[in-house]
C-alpha cells in the first residue's frame, strides 16, 4: 500500500504510474483475464481511449472496460456514449456488452476518482490486480498536470480490497446510474447547441450617454400646465419628466437617420434566445455581426464624434440666449447668470466625456458586447431552462442525438415554416446564412439607394 503525490514529474505522473502497474500485471499474470474500472467526476474521452489502447496492447486478455462519470459532466461536454463505446470496441476488439460508460446522478456531484485493473476470476482465492484511490480526474490535467494525491493498493497489500472495490463500483452503477437517457438527451442537445453559439450582454449606459439639457420648471409654469391640457412647447423644449423641461440638442437619432447603424436595432430579437447570461446567438450570426462591426465601428465612431462636436459648438452659441428667454417667459425657475454658465459647462463636460471615450461612442452604435462563457462552467439549471426554451422552436419532440439522414430531412422540412433563430436551430448546417446576411444589411442598403 503506497501513498503518492502524482504529477510532480513525468516519471511519477498518474498516467505513468497507471501504465507501469499495467506493465507489471501483464508480466506477472500473462494468461489471466482482466477488467478495467474507472470512477471520475470530470472526464476526457481521449485520455480514456489512450488508456484502453494501452491496456489492449499490453494485456493478452482484456475482458472488460467499465467507467462511471458524473451526469452533469456528460451533459456539459455532450459526450456521445454510443460513439465512445463503439470507438473502444474498435480499439480493443471487445464486444459491446463488455464496455460501459455510465452516467451517475448524485444529489449534488459524483466526485469519486479511482482506477483499478482486477482479474475477472479469482486467482488463489482472491482477485488480483491493483486499485488507485486518488484526487485525479480522468482528464489530461488529472493524469499529468495537476498535483494530485493517491493511494495504490494491491491484492498483496489487502487481500479483499479489490473485491470491495468491485462491490462499491456495482452499487454506484446500480443505485445511481442512469439507464433511461431520453430526458437527459434533450439536455445534451441543449448543451451541444449552446456550444454552437455565443452570448451577448446588453450594456445599459444611458446615464453616461444621456446628452439631454435639462432645466427646472418654474412654479408658475407648473400651475399653468395643470390647468391646460394641451401646453404649447417652446421650440425643441418639452416636458418628458415631471417638473423638468428638456431639450435634445445633439439628437443622436438624427445621425442614424443619415447613417444607418451597422447592426439594425432589434436585429438580435429575431436571431437570439434570451437567457440570464444575455442573448444567445448562433455562431454564424455572431460572425456576421463581428465582421460588420470590425469593418464599420471605427469609421462610425469618427464621424459620430465629429457630428456630436459640431452639434455641441452650434448649441453653445445659442443655449445661453434660450435659457434667458425661457426665464423671461417665466417657464423655468429663475437662475443667476453664474448658475446659467455653470449649467452650460456641466452639460458641455457631459457631452465631451462621450466624444472622448471610444467605448461610449461604440455603445451608441451597438450597445451589446460578446461575452466568452465556457459551456463546461454553466449551471445545470441554466441548461435545463435553455432546453425548455428551444422546445418552442419545434412542432414536436425530436430525437436529439439522432444525427442521421432522416433527422436532417425532418429538420429541413420544419425549417421552411420557421424564421429567425428557430429556423437556424432547425437546420444545424446553417444553409440560410446568405438570407440572414441580406437582412443584416437591409437598413444600410436602403440608405445607400436613397443617397
Amino acid at each position: 500500500m503506497s501513498l503518492f503525490f502524482f504529477n510532480q514529474s513525468k516519471n511519477i505522473s498518474l498516467s505513468r504510474t497507471l501504465k507501469d502497474l499495467i506493465e507489471k500485471i501483464s508480466k506477472d499474470y500473462p494468461d489471466d483475464k482482466w477488467i478495467f474500472y474507472a470512477m471520475t467526476c470530470y472526464f476526457n474521452p481521449d485520455i480514456a481511449k489512450n488508456v484502453t489502447t494501452f491496456l489492449h496492447q499490453r494485456l493478452k486478455n482484456l475482458s472488460g472496460v467499465h467507467i462511471l462519470i458524473d451526469r452533469e459532466e456528460w451533459i456539459r461536454n455532450f459526450i456521445d456514449i454510443d460513439m465512445f463505446v463503439k470507438d473502444i470496441c474498435e480499439r480493443t476488439g471487445l464486444p459491446k456488452d463488455k464496455i460501459s460508460l455510465t452516467t451517475i446522478k448524485a444529489s449534488t456531484l459524483f466526485h469519486a476518482k479511482s482506477y483499478a485493473l482486477i482479474s475477472e476470476e479469482k486467482i488463489n482465492d482472491i482477485h488480483q490486480g491493483f486499485g488507485i484511490i486518488t484526487s485525479g480526474n480522468f482528464t489530461q490535467s488529472g493524469f499529468s498536470r495537476n498535483l494530485e494525491i493517491g493511494q495504490i493498493t494491491t491484492a498483496k497489500d489487502s487481500p479483499y480490497f479489490l473485491e470491495e472495490f468491485i462491490k462499491i463500483f456495482r452499487e454506484a452503477k446500480t443505485n445511481h446510474g442512469i439507464t433511461n437517457l431520453s430526458e437527459d438527451k434533450e439536455l445534451l442537445f441543449a448543451s451541444k447547441l449552446l456550444s454552437l453559439g455565443v452570448f451577448y450582454h446588453q450594456w445599459d449606459q444611458s446615464h453616461q450617454t444621456d446628452l439631454m439639457f435639462r432645466l427646472t420648471l418654474s412654479e408658475t409654469e407648473i400651475k399653468r400646465r395643470k390647468k391646460m391640457a394641451d401646453r404649447t412647447e417652446y421650440k425643441n423644449w418639452s416636458v418628458k419628466q415631471s417638473g423638468i423641461l428638456s431639450d435634445d440638442p445633439i439628437n443622436i437619432k438624427s445621425f442614424f437617420e443619415d447613417y444607418p447603424k451597422p447592426i439594425p436595432d432589434g436585429f438580435l430579437g429575431s436571431f437570439s434566445i434570451e437567457t440570464l447570461l444575455g442573448k444567445w446567438v448562433p455562431l454564424n450570426i455572431s460572425n456576421l455581426i463581428e465582421k460588420e462591426l470590425d469593418i464599420f465601428v471605427n469609421f462610425y465612431c469618427k464621424i459620430l464624434k465629429n457630428f456630436i462636436e459640431e452639434k455641441l459648438q452650434n448649441h453653445l452659441r445659442i443655449i445661453g440666449h434660450e435659457i434667458r428667454h425661457l426665464q423671461e417667459l417665466n417657464i423655468i425657475k429663475s437662475l443667476k447668470e453664474y448658475e446659467v454658465q455653470e449649467k452650460i459647462r456641466e452639460w458641455e463636460k457631459k457631452v465631451k466625456r462621450v466624444t472622448e471615450n471610444s467605448n461610449l461612442l461604440r455603445l451608441l452604435i451597438w450597445d451589446y458586447e460578446k461575452v466568452n462563457i465556457s459551456i463546461s462552467n454553466l449551471d445545470m439549471t441554466f441548461i435545463t431552462v435553455f432546453a425548455d426554451k428551444i422546445q418552442s422552436f419545434y412542432p414536436k419532440q425530436l430525437d436529439y442525438l439522432d444525427y442521421n439522414e432522416n433527422l436532417d430531412k425532418k429538420r429541413n422540412k420544419q425549417s421552411k415554416a420557421r424564421i429567425g433563430v428557430g429556423k437556424i436551430i432547425s437546420q444545424l448546417n446553417w444553409e440560410e446564412s446568405e438570407t440572414i446576411k441580406d437582412k443584416l444589411f437591409q437598413e444600410k442598403l436602403i440608405w445607400h439607394k436613397k443617397n
